[in-house]
């Protein structure tokens, strides 16, 4: 039923959505219509835009058509007393070699129940981080990028887990928006911590790594005002 959280930067962030208006590369746009073609139950629910972006129809929420360091993986809908496309998700990774999970970024939409506070759908969305992973650990709210605002209400917190030998950092960003609870919930390889920049590293490791850890911020910042407010 419910899922999991932040911002608006006044300078770029490091990581960069293809947002509306700004047409994603012809190959983006294809892979963004193969996915929706080929997820079932989406009729009516989600369209992939001409520029690549993907919007939600019940609540107009447009997911980004991709980022530097993630691309679409799934588009979701899930049962929902409210009806079909009342709670929904985009999905968004990257694998890395053997096809090893590295990093993961979904956008929910889901309709408020009654009586809902900020308060109550960030407790709900909490509980099911910390259900889903035995032995998490909190960190506190999110550590935003310097310069970095965020528009209207949120709360946020981030999370470091171990599964076997590597670490995970688990980040979460909900607000209120209309009728709709929006979340953001990211997870990648390493603590924040962790330094980015390894002799193991290539360039671009280095680089998806720094993005990893501001998608989050990013994500929120592309996202949450396509709700109704």
């Amino acid at each position: 039923m419910m899922r999991m959280l932040v911002a608006l930067a006044i300078v770029a962030l490091a990581i960069s959505p293809v947002l509306a208006g700004t047409p994603a590369d012809p190959g983006t746009v294809a892979w963004n219509n193969k996915i929706a073609m080929n997820t079932r139950g989406i009729d009516g629910v989600f369209v992939v835009q001409d520029d690549g972006t993907i919007r939600h129809v019940q609540s107009g929420m447009v997911c980004p058509a991709t980022f530097a360091n993630v691309k679409l993986w799934h588009l979701e809908t899930f049962p929902s007393p409210r009806g079909k496309g009342m709670d929904v998700s985009c999905d968004y990774g990257r694998n890395g070699p053997d096809n090893r999970f590295v990093s993961k970024l979904t956008l929910f939409a889901t309709i408020a129940p009654d009586g809902t506070t900020l308060d109550t759908a960030f407790a709900a969305y909490r509980s099911e981080v910390i259900r889903a992973n035995p032995g998490i650990q909190s960190e506190g709210p999110l550590p935003l990028p310097p310069h970095v605002m965020l528009p209207g209400e949120w709360k946020s917190e981030s999370f470091l887990e171990r599964r076997a030998d590597r670490a995970f950092t688990s980040e979460l960003i909900v607000a209120l928006r209309g009728s709709w609870m929006f979340e953001v919930r990211a997870t990648y390889d390493g603590s924040r911590g962790d330094p980015m920049v390894t002799m193991q590293s290539s360039p671009a490791d280095a680089t998806n790594a720094q993005d990893d850890r501001t998608m989050a911020a990013t994500a929120f910042a592309a996202t949450v005002n396509t709700l109704p407010k």
